[in-house]
């Protein structure tokens, strides 16, 4: 084969350098580019990986403060039932302070039972009470008769029982007089008021 330059001109090889003792000429390009491919796809699918891996620990992370949301609001219930269960004994404790208040006047036997009885033993048939109060080991009478001799007599019969020890009297000594109708006929009343400190129960 014969070949002819027609230009005259001797065509001459490029020459490439070499650079830190590496030949270029030697280089493979094809196997450059194809590396530079698979190590751009690698990281990609590292970076897909680890995105992946990301995405769940966000979705458990959300998962877990659910939870502890849920936790929290369960402690909040159980320190409302707790305060709850705080009242309710605190209420029994009450309760069974009232109970052991009563068993004690039962024991003491501060029931004016007894003493009602007496007094109305006492009371004849000329006189009639109007109010009756016990409090405080006090007994107070308002009560009304047909004459302050009924009114005397009374007085002098409950001091004689064991239940006021004498002190039973006319309240300011002060009697009122008042005239009322008694089938059909004017008859004059007396109003009183008397005391006396209850000594027993018994």
């Amino acid at each position: 084969m014969i070949k002819i330059n027609l230009l005259g001109v001797k065509k001459e090889k490029i020459n490439i350098p070499i650079v830190m003792g590496m030949d270029f000429r030697a280089i493979s390009w094809t196997g450059v580019i194809l590396s530079i491919i698979i190590y751009f796809g690698v990281q990609e699918s590292i970076n897909i990986y680890y995105n992946q891996e990301i995405d769940k620990i966000k979705e458990k992370t959300r998962l877990e403060e659910l939870k502890f949301k849920k936790i929290k609001k369960d402690i909040s219930n159980h320190e409302r039932i707790k305060n709850m269960l705080n009242e309710f004994e605190v209420k029994k404790e009450q309760l069974k302070t009232k109970t052991q208040h009563v068993s004690q006047i039962l024991e003491n036997k501060s029931n004016p039972r007894k003493i009602l009885e007496r007094l109305a033993r006492d009371i004849g048939n000329d006189l009639w009470f109007n109010v009756i109060r016990v409090q405080n080991d006090q007994i107070n009478i308002s009560g009304t008769a047909y004459n302050y001799h009924s009114i005397g007599g009374f007085i002098a019969r409950a001091n004689e029982s064991k239940f006021f020890g004498g002190s039973f009297k006319i309240l300011n000594e002060e009697v009122k007089t008042e005239s009322i109708m008694v089938k059909g006929k004017a008859t004059n009343v007396e109003h009183f008021e008397a005391e006396g400190k209850i000594i027993s129960y018994e």
